[in-house]
């Protein structure tokens, strides 16, 4: 199991531009830093904004931190009928 750690409100790097969760614009001096690893080896993997960040801590906050996600994406396209040609009487 990966162990990611968020760190909030960390000074924001030069090179962060958008939030890696929902590709909002980081605006301000503060961002939310996801970090993956064991503490004290981990990395920043990517910068969350601060709503983000916020949605992270109220899950965790409604569910515990022993926190396990399983994502099922489930296309709910609809799928497209193939038209019967029209028989004229």
């Amino acid at each position: 199991m990966t162990l990611v750690t968020l760190q909030r409100q960390a000074p924001v790097a030069q090179d962060a531009v958008r939030c890696r969760l929902c590709d909002d614009l980081i605006a301000g001096q503060l961002q939310d830093d996801l970090l993956v690893g064991q503490p004290g080896t981990a990395q920043v993997q990517a910068v969350a904004c601060e709503r983000c960040g916020t949605t992270v801590t109220r899950l965790v906050e409604l569910c515990g931190s022993r926190l396990d996600i399983l994502i099922r994406d489930e296309s709910r396209v609809p799928r497209t009928r193939k038209r019967l040609p029209q028989t004229r009487a």
